[in-house]
């Protein structure tokens, strides 16, 4: 028998619509309304090169106010009521997906093409059909991307009703779309998560459970293999000639990032993708937004520590790491286009947990492989590492073990690259916030 979702709370992720609330019947037979009229439009049929029509596909994602008006109509004010159980309801989500994701999109690109239409119309010669007059627009292909772009919103929005509604998204068999859920689409196309039966052990679906007892029993010889490891031996320090010179440099940071596949899988998915599009921001909530809010995929990834939940051993970071991250970069490979980019690279410093059980299975990772999930280079070859970016800015990433000190090499190859940086800036990795929380690790601050 199939659960009813919408029973219980619903997590609410679109775009920066964010929140969560428990259904009521109203809104759940309300949602499934919308579902049953959303999922059977062109509204989230992908617009191809050569095929349908923007002019259809524009109308048919206009339609959505009037039927979301009419709809919250008919199931009245229970749709919108506040209560206790959570921060939003069907009527808050439903106007804001209308307002924040559909209109901006709508008011920039429905009068473009009106014009275009109406100069077809005053030129009563032209013998073009209307489909092929639309066309010729000589913006018709990033109108189309806009509204590509903007059914993948529209697709969460129904994914989401669904789940009010209380039942399991079947857009994806109707519309033949990708799942608007990362953690879906990685398990459902990548190739690499079918190979994951010949792995060792199975990824952690669940999250660490801190007073689990089985948990607990592990820790004291998880932290005693901590304290058997050898130095590595490596450069620990790259240089500009890894980055292109007068171009912008972007760099993603990511850290405690270990614990579970599920959120790993859907960071990696963001990190993965050509770009991200950061969404509009009508409350002027957000500073000015770099690059027209399009995040383009970085030339440097970085770990901050915690690559690995609670403890790693033979397999774990194959499994929770390499695997989502692998998966995400197969799925949205996809997307990419043609690019002269150079391949990015990734960095990592190993936290404490990372340390728990052998950080000898972290080197096998980063500092002694040549990638990282078939995508990224990895050459630091050192649990630290220092990069001139050649733009007056450095990156340095440092290992602080489970004392939160730094080792005498460490302190040796910091000093001389102090000596290099002629007035230019510092970024540090650190994995762990002594600047937070100096007041009880002053020792280590100092260290620092």
């Amino acid at each position: 028998m199939l659960e009813r979702v919408g029973e219980k709370a619903v997590d609410v992720a679109i775009g920066q619509i964010r929140g969560y609330f428990r259904p009521t019947p109203a809104e759940r037979d309300a949602a499934w309304e919308l579902v049953v009229e959303l999922s059977t439009r062109t509204t989230v049929t992908p617009l191809a090169e050569d095929e349908g029509s923007v002019r259809e596909a524009m109308n048919s994602i206009f339609s959505m106010f009037d039927t979301t008006r009419t709809v919250l109509r008919t199931h009245g004010v229970d749709t919108a009521r506040t209560r206790a159980d959570g921060n939003l309801s069907l009527a808050v989500v439903s106007v804001r997906v209308l307002n924040d994701i559909l209109r901006p999109v709508l008011t920039v690109w429905h009068p473009l093409l009106k014009d275009h239409e109406e100069i077809n119309e005053q030129r009563k010669e032209n013998k073009q059909p209307p489909l092929a007059w639309e066309r010729s627009w000589n913006r018709h292909s990033e109108c189309r991307d806009a509204l590509n772009e903007l059914r993948s919103s529209v697709r969460e929005y129904i994914d989401t009703l669904a789940r009010i509604a209380g039942t399991e998204s079947f857009v994806g068999v109707t519309a033949g779309l990708r799942p608007s859920s990362v953690i879906e689409q990685t398990l459902i196309d990548s190739p690499i998560v079918t190979a994951n039966r010949g792995l060792k052990g199975k990824p952690r679906n669940r999250m660490v459970g801190w007073l689990d007892l089985k948990e607990m029993a592990q820790f004291p010889i998880a932290r005693w293999r901590a304290r058997t490891e050898p130095e590595l031996v490596g450069p620990g320090q790259l240089d500009a000639t890894h980055f292109a010179e007068g171009e912008d440099l972007w760099i993603d940071y990511v850290a405690d990032l270990g614990d579970g596949f599920d959120p790993t899988a859907a960071v990696a998915w963001q990190i993965a993708k050509p770009s991200v599009t950061l969404p509009e921001d009508p409350a002027g909530e957000l500073p000015e937004l770099p690059n027209d809010g399009v995040l383009p995929s970085a030339d440097i990834l970085v770990f901050g520590g915690d690559e690995i939940y609670p403890w790693t051993g033979k397999g774990v970071y194959e499994n929770q790491l390499d695997l989502p991250y692998r998966a995400a970069a197969q799925s949205a490979e996809s997307l990419r286009k043609d690019e002269e980019r150079a391949a990015p690279i990734a960095l990592a410093v190993p936290g404490n947990h990372d340390w728990l059980g052998g950080v000898k299975y972290f080197d096998e990772c980063f500092p002694s492989a040549d990638e990282f999930a078939g995508r990224w280079k990895t050459p630091q070859g050192q649990r630290f590492f220092s990069v001139d970016t050649g733009r007056g800015w450095w990156i340095w990433g440092i290992d602080t073990k489970l004392d939160n000190q730094l080792d005498p090499t460490q302190r040796e190859f910091f000093e001389n690259q102090a000596e290099l940086l002629e007035g230019d800036r510092v970024l540090l990795c650190t994995p762990f916030p002594m600047w937070q929380l100096r007041a009880n690790h002053e020792e280590a601050y100092a260290s620092l």
